[in-house]
């Protein structure tokens, strides 16, 4: 027997760790319900707030007397900061899980709107309000959506969707308690009220218990008898060796003694402490599959049983394959690096639908922030007008659920639908300055959430459906870095342009091209993908028939 130990030998099923039974297994219901109900609470209060800025944009202006542009900064950098410090979050929660980050973020997002009541310029407001609670929403937005797609597998689609129905049925919610919160107490008032909600968010986060990974109890049962039935002492020893390792309960020395009395002809095979505890963290590389940035589907929304790679994670092959970029590096760092690969943008594919949602979300706040006062410059009530908002958040979650049910049917294209909600969506707010009635605004409202519902439902499908699982990971991490970046100069931009023309009719033009061209520049992406992986065959046989030329002397 060699010095060191075989965690895959054959001859030692015992070591051969671990089992496919040792794998955390989505439960697809139970206490994932719970988990479901609370990420679906956080994205109520997430969104709600943040979708519903336009409310408090009009208290800022009147408060601080400062322009549009500068004004609508606040709302940028809360809507920015939250989506770019996506990669980080991610790697946060891998470390030390989803339900720590959650509280956490919680609790700062509560401190940053509490603060915010103090600020004595709008720059101070911009940094305490937007920086900080953006980045309070980041810790608190992501693994909430971590922990569904955890928790969910088979009913991921249907879960997610859920989940994600948060951010409407919020828009709905806080649009008009926010108006009738200023009214009664003022923007600072509503603002600490609004901040004690958000600290329920402690609450979701603490349900987000981690799934563990266990050993089923016929797994248990094999080993006992492979230790009873065993016909020699090596076979003995074994089953000490991996009680130890995976339970790491006993002291070493005492293990170790007991490990050498047993196996008096192998005593140099374990010599050490070190080399214990060494098979006892190799091992726990294979057990330590819990954390959400080992499973390469996590960011996926849509059904698994649709995927062209099987990712029920019923043997170790393919744990080893969805964890393999991140197996063994639990740091932040190495977190960060896997989410962000830079090297993606040398493919075309996701070069266009990078840049595509970089546009897009250049026009996606500008109605959240704007269209309430372009509502009161009609003539149109306060309480109407933030309505309109609240319009917009139902229709909101009738497109994501919608989009979500139609992309899990054989005949339906994914990017297709994407590209025509953007369409859609882009010329209904180009026509915004030509809707003079409250009938017509609502009816703009309807049309423009069940497009950008599409959108967002759509994100990680279409990635995978263009690029492939493997690389959904670190696509999704540049996608929503590109998105924080767009998302904080739209709807400055959008208010430079009110202050430049006095009207906002520039600045819907503005949102509403921008959308547009995201769908209009992804309508050859499916053929261009086609192109870009026959390229890819093509250069991967060549350089293997170079190889093998080389090896044969030619």
């Amino acid at each position: 027997m060699d010095d060191k130990i075989d965690l895959k030998n054959k001859d030692d099923k015992v070591l051969h760790s671990p089992e496919p039974e040792a794998v955390p297994v989505a439960p697809d219901g139970g206490y994932g319900w719970v988990v479901l109900c609370a990420s679906f609470a956080i994205n109520v209060l997430v969104d709600g707030v943040c979708f519903s800025f336009g409310i408090f944009y009009l208290e800022f202006l009147d408060y601080f007397g400062e322009s549009k542009q500068r004004t609508s900064w606040v709302g940028s950098v809360l809507n920015g900061m939250y989506l770019s410090v996506g990669p980080i979050v991610s790697a946060l929660a891998n470390k030390y899980g989803c339900r720590k980050v959650s509280i956490a973020g919680s609790i700062l997002a509560t401190l940053a709107f509490s603060l915010s009541i103090l600020s004595p310029n709008i720059d101070i407001l911009i940094l305490v309000y937007g920086g900080l609670g953006g980045i309070g929403f980041g810790l608190m937005y992501l693994p909430a959506i971590v922990m569904v797609g955890f928790y969910f597998e088979k009913k991921r689609a249907l879960a997610t969707g859920i989940a994600v129905c948060g951010s409407g049925i919020g828009t709905f919610i806080f649009a008009p308690l926010s108006n009738s919160l200023i009214r009664q107490y003022s923007w600072k008032g509503s603002t600490l009220i609004i901040g004690a909600i958000v600290l329920h968010g402690c609450c979701m986060g603490a349900l987000f218990r981690p799934l563990k990974t266990t050993i089923s109890k016929e797994c248990q049962k094999e080993d006992m008898l492979d230790g009873e039935n065993a016909s020699n002492e090596d076979g003995a020893k074994n089953v000490e060796i991996h009680q130890y390792l995976l339970n790491g309960k006993a002291a070493h020395s005492k293990s170790l003694e007991h490990i050498h009395h047993k196996s008096n002809g192998e005593a140099n095979l374990l010599n050490s402490v070190d080399q214990v505890w060494h098979m006892r963290k190799d091992v726990q590389e294979y057990l330590d599959v819990s954390r959400p940035m080992y499973r390469k589907d996590v960011f996926y929304s849509g059904s698994t049983l649709h995927l062209e790679r099987q990712m029920s994670l019923d043997n170790i092959d393919n744990v080893e394959k969805s964890g393999e970029a991140i197996t063994g590096r639990t740091s932040v760092f190495s977190t960060i690096t896997q989410m962000m690969d830079f090297s993606l943008l040398l493919n075309p594919v996701f070069l266009i639908y990078g840049l595509s949602c970089f546009l897009c979300m250049a026009g996606f706040f500008v109605p959240f922030t704007f269209l309430p006062d372009a509502a009161q410059k009609l003539g149109i009530d306060g309480d109407s007008s933030a309505f309109l908002l609240s319009i917009l958040g139902i229709a909101n979650t009738i497109g994501r659920i919608g989009s979500g049910w139609v992309s899990d049917q054989i005949w339906a294209d994914s990017l297709l639908i994407n590209n025509c909600a953007l369409l859609i969506g882009g010329v209904a707010t180009m026509l915004i300055p030509f809707c003079n009635t409250y009938g017509l605004l609502a009816a703009y409202s309807s049309i423009f959430g069940l497009s950008i519902g599409a959108f967002v439902s759509l994100r990680s499908i279409i990635m995978v459906e263009l690029m492939g699982l493997e690389q959904l990971t670190s696509a999704f991490g540049l996608v929503i870095l590109f998105q924080g970046a767009s998302s904080f100069i739209g709807a400055p931009i959008a208010g430079a342009l009110f202050d430049a023309t006095g009207n906002y009719d520039l600045s819907f033009y503005f949102a509403g091209s921008t959308i547009a061209m995201a769908g209009i520049i992804c309508l050859p992406l499916r053929r261009l993908a086609k192109w870009w992986s026959m390229h890819r065959k093509s250069c991967d046989k060549d350089l293997i028939e170079k190889r093998q030329c080389s090896e044969i002397g030619i």
